[in-house]
């Protein structure tokens, strides 16, 4: 009979639990994983996926970047984070590798926060940034990547409307503010993921 309930709660308690993961602020208590990269190879990674994306110049000498790596997101996920910033580019983002390849780099001008959350609740961490885009009109944005599925998440209403993460009791949450005004806020309210045609997109509830 025990077997048999232990087998049970498993099933129940499959891949995809009903609450998922804790929501984290990326902000401190930084790591470098004993079996992770070196920054020296992390960096080569790195300025090769910034030429890959276009990035021209002299990325290789200028650019700073620095390790961020959470225990949450190493012991979850076996993903290591990095800071990328390339001034003369104005481009400043989140590295994200695994397996020695740079999956994605989150960037923006500048990127304000980055969070992890398990919003598709698989129990794998996705990495979720808040950037600033434009000049002039100054869009505040959310970005998204699943690091299991490979799938990017961008929220934007350029504009319209302007979204700032925070955490409060472990759930990722944001605060929508009437553009231009960023102070007016709208409403707050839970960062989520929803099906559209076929894909998956971020929405405030």
């Amino acid at each position: 009979m025990i077997l048999i309930i232990s087998t049970l709660t498993s099933c129940i308690n499959g891949s995809h639990s009903s609450k998922g993961l804790d929501a984290v602020e990326v902000k401190d208590k930084f790591i470098s994983p004993e079996d992770g990269l070196t920054i020296t190879d992390a960096r080569m990674l790195i300025i090769q996926k910034l030429k890959d994306r276009g990035i021209k110049g002299n990325a290789k000498e200028v650019a700073i970047i620095e390790e961020i790596t959470t225990q949450e997101i190493w012991k979850n996920a076996g993903t290591q984070l990095y800071k990328v910033d390339v001034g003369y580019a104005s481009f400043y983002g989140v590295a994200i590798i695994k397996y020695n390849e740079v999956l994605e780099i989150l960037h923006g001008m500048p990127t304000m926060g980055i969070f992890l959350a398990d919003l598709d609740k698989d129990s794998v961490y996705e990495v979720y940034t808040n950037i600033a885009m434009g000049s002039g009109i100054i869009s505040h944005e959310i970005l998204g990547y699943n690091i299991a599925t490979k799938d990017r998440y961008h929220l934007s209403k350029r504009g319209e409307q302007d979204f700032i993460m925070f955490i409060d009791e472990d759930t990722l949450m944001a605060k929508v503010s009437k553009y231009p005004d960023i102070n007016r806020i709208e409403k707050i309210g839970k960062v989520l993921l929803k099906t559209s045609i076929d894909k998956e997109e971020i929405y405030v509830e």
